[in-house]
């Protein structure tokens, strides 16, 4: 593995595991005034070459193993894009790369939630649910996949996944419903596609996949490259260096948004190429769901780089001068996301755009601390989707 390839790895990987954690609650990691994470991230393992023949634009129809599937991730390859060493609550998954460890609870101090806490709670699957999926299953199953906002800073009953279900429920009386939130801190277009296998045997009527503008692009990216054998760019020691104090300064949400408008700015040939990679899985989850009987929606989750945000807080204004964005910078996730959107309604594909339902609030729906979705954002989330995933359900 060259060395190019090496930093992009150890720099993508600090900030995944990073946002990882802070998901998933470490309390004795938390700094007691402002609720964010901070962790040490030592040099990653270097991934195994894999095959001449590995592409991310084919596939395996209906893999019935993990290791037949042209995007599998070995362990070893889910350490360097996922740390998840450094994580014990996650665990290696074969068709996720990780997974939350099953049957946790802990209470979760976040001094912004109204109740100044959550609880954080998975069940047997390693799922954000409270219980575990019944036997015989629900008559209206819908799968969620998402990053950590899909998982959420907040409680089970308060994640748009769980909002969405009881919202569904209350428009097809006497029909049971179930929507099962697969969301994960870290996770990016790969681990959304995974999830359509690993829970092929929930057969899901619809499944929602949650992209969040501020990370999914240029995480997906870099294990697309890997995946393909991609040439990666040169990280000039300068932007290195800003990224790495920025990550320092913002290990979380915050940071990775941050970062990831460094990235399109520095590297312009490669924002559309990163937009058309994101396209092409998006589409590859389509086919795939399809040929489960299963129907898509893609909801965008906007970056709260991509909304106007008064009085940020400190942390963000420190951040955002380590890297020395401007103003004109903050359009480039918008493009990005513009262009993936455009391409799938193209297609037919059902989407839901958070942007213009965020806009129209008076102070973006996010956590202030590490922006995060709050407790309102799930609930616009919920709002926005239940008319569109309600007309796809299937009622026998």
């Amino acid at each position: 593995m060259d060395s190019r390839k090496a930093r992009w790895i150890a720099l993508s990987a600090s900030s995944a595991v990073a946002l990882a954690i802070l998901c998933f609650g470490i309390a004795r990691l938390q700094r007691p005034m402002d609720n964010t994470v901070k962790i040490n991230v030592g040099e990653r393992p270097k991934p195994p070459p894999r095959a001449a023949s590995s592409s991310a634009t084919a596939s395996t129809l209906d893999p019935v193993k993990p290791e037949e599937w042209t995007f599998h991730l070995s362990p070893d390859e889910a350490e360097t894009f996922f740390a998840m060493s450094l994580n014990p609550r996650v665990v290696y998954d074969p068709w996720m790369a990780i997974r939350e460890v099953e049957n946790e609870v802990y209470e979760f101090v976040w001094t912004e939630h109204p109740k100044r806490k959550f609880e954080f709670r998975t069940n047997g699957l390693g799922c954000r649910e409270d219980h575990d999926l019944d036997v015989p299953p629900r008559d209206l199953r819908v799968l969620v996949a998402g990053d950590s906002h899909t998982c959420g800073l907040c409680s089970n009953a308060e994640s748009f996944t769980n909002r969405l279900e009881d919202l569904i429920a209350v428009g097809r009386p006497g029909k049971t419903v179930e929507a099962l939130n697969t969301g994960l801190g870290g996770y990016h277009f790969y681990n959304y596609l995974g999830a359509l296998y690993r829970f092929r045997d929930f057969a899901p009527q619809v499944f929602v996949c949650a992209i969040f503008g501020g990370n999914d692009f240029s995480e997906y990216f870099f294990v697309y490259l890997h995946l393909t054998d991609g040439d990666w760019p040169i990280l000039l020691p300068k932007f290195e260096k800003r990224r790495q104090l920025a990550l320092e300064l913002s290990s979380d949400a915050m940071g990775q948004g941050l970062a990831e408008l460094d990235l399109l700015r520095n590297f312009e040939h490669l924002r559309e190429p990163i937009a058309d990679h994101a396209l092409q899985m998006c589409l590859e989850m389509q086919r795939v769901a399809r040929r489960q009987g299963t129907e898509v929606v893609f909801l965008y989750i906007p970056s709260p780089f991509e909304l106007h945000w008064p009085e940020p807080v400190e942390r963000y204004t420190q951040t955002r001068n380590t890297l020395e964005l401007t103003d004109a910078d903050f359009s480039l996730v918008s493009a990005v996301s513009d262009r993936l959107l455009a391409g799938l309604r193209e297609r037919g594909a059902a989407t839901v755009d958070l942007r213009p339902i965020f806009a129209s609030e008076p102070v973006p729906p996010y956590w202030r601390t590490d922006f995060h979705l709050n407790v309102r954002g799930h609930e616009l989330a919920a709002r926005a989707l239940e008319p569109v995933v309600a007309a796809l359900l299937k009622v026998d």
